[in-house]
């Protein structure tokens, strides 16, 4: 009997380690989104800045 719940302990630490695991995949993830999302909203507004610098040279000359 005491195998029994010592494999089932065992079961449960694996499975409560592969949900943390799972967990810190999802939120690696997220942070990989949010930095994908982050350098394209930096590009998008490099590029802004680059077509009023354009429309400005177009307005001086």
């Amino acid at each position: 009997m005491w195998g029994y719940e010592f494999t089932m302990l065992i079961e449960k630490i694996m499975w409560e380690y592969e949900f943390t695991m799972l967990i810190e995949k999802i939120i690696r993830e997220y942070e990989f989104t949010m930095l994908i999302e982050k350098i394209i909203r930096e590009y998008e507004f490099t590029n802004l800045i680059k077509k009023i610098e354009d429309f400005n040279q177009c307005i001086i000359y």
